[in-house]
C-alpha cells in the first residue's frame, strides 16, 4: 500500500441509496427526503475515528442504483479519480453493496485499487483488503458479497415487474405519489371541474392549438393545479393529455388495458386526436441549447438542470419535466456565474496533470474490461 493503515489514514466515505423516498403533504404536493446516507455516514465515521483508523478527508454521496446497468454515479466516479490522484488513501462503505451490486463492476474496482495501491474498507462485512491475515482472499471475498448482492437486486427487480404485470392483466391501475389530475384519489371516480378543463384542453389540441398556449391560459386564469398551484407546465399537461387514463385504460407492454372502476374523462375518438396531434411523426435529436445544460446538477436533490430565462435573464433551473419528474424546483443558478465557475474549474483541473493523467487511465482501464461481444458463428 502506498499509505500505511494508522492515525493519518486519509479515507473517503462512499455513501449511496437507490433513490429519495417520496411523502405528499397536506396540498398533495410531493417532497422528497432521504436519511439512509446520513444514517450509513455516521455509522462508518464512528467507526473509523473509535479505531483509529484514520481521518475521514471527503465523503461521496450517491442517489442511484448500484445495479441498473448506465446509472449514473459521478460521485463513486469522483471517489475513483481522487484515489488515482492520491487525495484519498482508501475507500470506506458501510457494506458492499453500497459500492456496487454487479459483478462485471468488481474488477476495475479492483485494478484501480491496486494500480494506487489503495485500501478498500466495508463495516458490515467486516471486509478490509488491508488484512495481512494470509488464510484471507479479499478478492475471492469481494466477487462473493457483490455476487450476493447483485442476485438480491435482480430478484427484487424481477418481483416488482411480477406485480406490475399481474396488476395490468387484472385491469387494476398503478398507484403513483399524488392524486391524478381528472380522478379522486381512489382513481373511481371524477372530479366535474377537472375533467370539463381536460376535455377543453383536449379540444382545444385537436382543433390545432399549441398545447404550450393551453397552458399558459390555464395559468393566467388562475385553475389550480392537482397540488393547488396555479402554474401550469405544458409538458405536464401534455403527459395528462396523451395517458391511456383519460380513456380509463393504461397502457402496458404496448398494449391498452381496460381498468377495472376507472371512468373515461375524455372520449376515445378525441383522445386518439389529441395523440396524433401531440405524438411527434419524427423524434428530433437531442439537442442542447447551453453548455451545461442535463450536465450541472442540482444541489438539493442532485438532478440534472436545464437551461432557462427568467426576465430576460439566462439561467440553468431544476425543473420538474418527463426526463427528470422528480425535479424538486429549488435552485436557480444564473447561466453566466455557473458557465465561469465551472471554466475556472476546467482550467484548474486541466492544469493539474496528476489528476489529467490519473482519469485518462482510469478510462482506458474501463474500456479495457468491457465484455466484447463475441462474433457470430455460421452454423
Amino acid at each position: 500500500m502506498v499509505a500505511e493503515p494508522g492515525l493519518d489514514f486519509r479515507w473517503g466515505v462512499l455513501l449511496r441509496r437507490s433513490k429519495y423516498t417520496r411523502t405528499v403533504d397536506a396540498n398533495g404536493e410531493v417532497i422528497l427526503f432521504e436519511e439512509s446516507t446520513n444514517r450509513q455516514e455516521l455509522e462508518v465515521v464512528w467507526h473509523i475515528r473509535n479505531n483509529d483508523m484514520g481521518v475521514i478527508v471527503e465523503v461521496y454521496r450517491d442517489i442511484a442504483s448500484a445495479w441498473k446497468p448506465g446509472a449514473q454515479r459521478p460521485r463513486f466516479k469522483h471517489a475513483l479519480v481522487d484515489l488515482a490522484a492520491g487525495k484519498i488513501d482508501g475507500i470506506a462503505v458501510l457494506n458492499i453493496d453500497r459500492l456496487t451490486r454487479r459483478k462485471d463492476q468488481v474488477r476495475p474496482v479492483l485494478n484501480a485499487l491496486e494500480e494506487m495501491g489503495g485500501r478498500l474498507f466495508s463495516l458490515e462485512d467486516e471486509l478490509d483488503t488491508a488484512d495481512d491475515n494470509p488464510d484471507s482472499n479479499t478478492e475471492l471475498r469481494l466477487h462473493e458479497l457483490v455476487a450476493r448482492a447483485e442476485r438480491e437486486s435482480r430478484r427484487t427487480s424481477e418481483r416488482m415487474k411480477l406485480m406490475a404485470r399481474h396488476r395490468a392483466r387484472k385491469g387494476l391501475h398503478q398507484n403513483g405519489s399524488r392524486r391524478p389530475y381528472g380522478h379522486t384519489v381512489d382513481w373511481q371516480s371524477l372530479v366535474p371541474h377537472e375533467a370539463e378543463l381536460l376535455n377543453e384542453a383536449a379540444k382545444r389540441v385537436a382543433a390545432g392549438e399549441a398545447i404550450f398556449t393551453i397552458a399558459r391560459d390555464f395559468t393566467s386564469r388562475g385553475i389550480p393545479t392537482a397540488t393547488g398551484k396555479t402554474t401550469w407546465q405544458h409538458d405536464v399537461l401534455r403527459q395528462m393529455l396523451l395517458n391511456a387514463r383519460m380513456v380509463g385504460k393504461r397502457e402496458y407492454d404496448d398494449a391498452l388495458i381496460d381498468t377495472l372502476e376507472v371512468p373515461a374523462i375524455l372520449p376515445e375518438h378525441l383522445w386518439q386526436q389529441v395523440r396524433d396531434k401531440l405524438t411527434p411523426k419524427q423524434r428530433p435529436g437531442r439537442r442542447e441549447s447551453r453548455e451545461l445544460s442535463n450536465i450541472a446538477l442540482c444541489g438539493i436533490c442532485g438532478l440534472s438542470m436545464i437551461g432557462d430565462t427568467d426576465e430576460g435573464v439566462r439561467t440553468y433551473h431544476c425543473k420538474k419535466r418527463p426526463a427528470e419528474p422528480a425535479a424538486c424546483g429549488g435552485v436557480v443558478v444564473r447561466a453566466s456565474f455557473a458557465e465561469a465557475k465551472v471554466d475556472r474549474e476546467v482550467v484548474a483541473f486541466l492544469n493539474d496533470r496528476p489528476r489529467v493523467k490519473a482519469l485518462l487511465e482510469a478510462i482506458a482501464l474501463t474500456s479495457l474490461t468491457k465484455p466484447r461481444s463475441m462474433p457470430a458463428t455460421p452454423s
